[in-house]
């Protein structure tokens, strides 16, 4: 069994309240459920290759400290330090749009399906 990882992202998109709470739709909340989906499939969905991935996009040579939060915190407000966390309502919306629109292009690049039995064999999920 396969799940459509591009799937689910915009489906969150198009209906944060089905999987995050509470409203309205904030990184605070949106970037811990994308972290724990990611450990939900043992850091296939994400793991380094986001983050080295958004380096490279940002003309990086893929080698970066930061996370992928990081990565794309500093993509999108490139003159700022404050974290994703600490971003007003706005600035939030923005970034969302960016991490979205980022993980759609990653997912469609690497590969979106997400093969349920083959991790439970390997005990990874």
């Amino acid at each position: 069994m396969e799940i459509d990882l591009r799937g689910v992202f915009a489906a969150a998109r198009k209906r944060p309240g089905m999987y995050v709470m509470p409203e309205p739709w904030h990184a605070r909340t949106v970037v811990p459920w994308m972290i724990g989906c990611d450990m939900a499939t043992s850091h296939e969905l994400l793991g380094q290759g986001f983050s080295v991935w958004l380096n490279k996009r940002a003309g990086g040579r893929g080698r970066s400290s930061l996370t992928w939060c990081g990565e794309l915190m500093q993509a999108t407000f490139p003159h700022r330090s404050d974290a994703y966390w600490e971003l007003s309502q706005e600035d939030s919306d923005q970034f969302l749009d960016a991490l979205f629109v980022a993980v759609d292009k990653y997912l469609a690049e690497k590969g979106a399906a997400f093969d349920v039995r083959r991790a439970m064999r390997l005990g990874n999920a």
